[in-house]
């Protein structure tokens, strides 16, 4: 008799403690998801003020160098059209490079950030 309280008392025990380790596990990865969400929110929210900025500044130098190929050339409606066939080969280059960006830029870097992978560890694979 004494075998089979002490049996159940070890069963109750075993119980207690898995369900605590599978509640710590759940905290665990809730806490791992919302270091993830914020370096990824952090991040994402840096390159967006980033893009913005250069965005502007981007506007504000082609529309500088519009006007001076406009004087040299005489003619501002040319001048926009250069700028114009400037932007479109800037924009076949983008849309032909864009798996690369993504793929080789923004994926590996959300991986590493969530699989925390080392930088020491590197593959064999070409450096960027």
């Amino acid at each position: 008799m004494a075998t089979e309280h002490q049996d159940s008392n070890n069963e109750a025990s075993l119980v207690e403690q898995v369900t605590e380790y599978v509640q710590l596990q759940l905290t665990a990865t809730k806490l791992s998801a919302i270091e993830f969400l914020s370096l990824t929110l952090s991040n994402g929210f840096g390159i967006l003020l980033a893009v913005v900025a250069a965005m502007f500044a981007l506007m504000f130098i082609l529309g500088a160098i519009t006007l001076w190929v406009a004087r040299a050339i005489g003619s501002l409606e040319w001048a926009m059209m250069i700028s114009a066939a400037v932007f479109i080969i800037v924009g076949i280059v983008a849309l032909t490079m864009r798996e690369r960006m993504i793929t080789d830029t923004l994926v590996r870097r959300f991986a590493r950030m969530f699989f925390e992978v080392e930088d020491d560890h590197k593959t064999d694979a070409p450096n960027d």
